[in-house]
């Protein structure tokens, strides 16, 4: 799982699956498979546990003062 790190620090930023895609130039789907392959890997039921195991695993880091911005775009489907 070549992303995985990737993928969960721009989780734990606030980022969606879509997000996420767009920034790493990879297809969604892949996303949600490399986050799927995590839970059951970490024994984690969704993927906020999966986060906050990473975090506290070291896997991610969070980073002080360093939010994503919310749009109304990111409600929009």
């Amino acid at each position: 799982m070549k992303h995985s790190k990737q993928i969960l620090q721009l989780y734990s930023e606030g980022y969606t699956a879509l997000e996420v895609a767009k920034k790493l130039g990879i297809n969604k789907r892949t996303i949600e498979g490399v986050l799927s392959a995590l839970r059951m890997a970490y024994g984690a039921k969704t993927t906020t546990h999966l986060v906050v195991i990473a975090i506290r695993e070291g896997i991610v880091l969070l980073k002080a003062g360093k939010k994503k911005k919310t749009t109304l775009d990111d409600y929009r489907g």
